[in-house]
């Protein structure tokens, strides 16, 4: 198994040699990424490797944070990740608006801790995915976003769900109701 810093060079390399293959592998990424490595935050720490690019047909400035893991990751990794995203987050807000650019964090590890990812359905910004290494196809990335539920049922909920109200018909009955008060009045001031 690598260790942290063996993977951490494994996919800056492999990124900064190819990162059109290291996407078609499953790994996520901006458009036309630029890779950084020990990147600091101030405050918030180091993130391990962090992507920038443009979306080819938005032109939005696209931010991903990777943090990897030697053996697992598991929602106990949210807060780490979090805190990059935050101090992305900090460096951005003089420069672009949220509006302008999508952030997402990324947890990577050779397995993931299936029995908390149920719980890791916190935010559809934080992706966790595990590395699989195959003896004739080389490494490949698998994401398990909201996978935790995959293993979970839950065909009926016994809750009645309230209709959508017709704003329109809405505006209209309180009318109603107030040409009723009004005649009421009208009828009771003239006895």
């Amino acid at each position: 198994m690598l260790s942290e810093k063996e993977l951490e060079d494994f996919i800056f390399e492999a990124a900064e040699k190819d990162h059109e293959e290291l996407s078609n592998r499953g790994l996520f990424m901006p458009d036309s990424p630029k890779f950084y490595r020990q990147v600091k935050l101030g405050d918030y720490g180091i993130a391990d490797i962090i992507a920038i690019g443009r979306c080819k047909e938005t032109d939005k400035l696209e931010v991903f944070i990777y943090e990897l893991k030697k053996e697992k990751v598991s929602v106990r990794d949210l807060p780490q990740i979090s805190m990059y995203m935050g101090g992305v987050y900090m460096w951005l807000r003089g420069q672009y608006s949220q509006e302008e650019y999508t952030m997402i964090g990324v947890l990577l590890a050779p397995s993931v801790d299936y029995e908390n990812l149920l719980f890791g359905n916190v935010t559809d910004k934080v992706f966790f995915m595990e590395i699989k290494y195959e003896a004739f196809n080389g490494v490949r990335f698998i994401p398990h976003h909201y996978n935790g539920y995959a293993k979970n049922y839950c065909k009926s909920v016994d809750i009645e769900i309230p209709p959508p109200t017709d704003k329109k018909d809405e505006g209209k009955a309180e009318a109603d109701e107030s040409s009723e008060q009004t005649d009421k009045n009208e009828q009771d001031n003239a006895a």
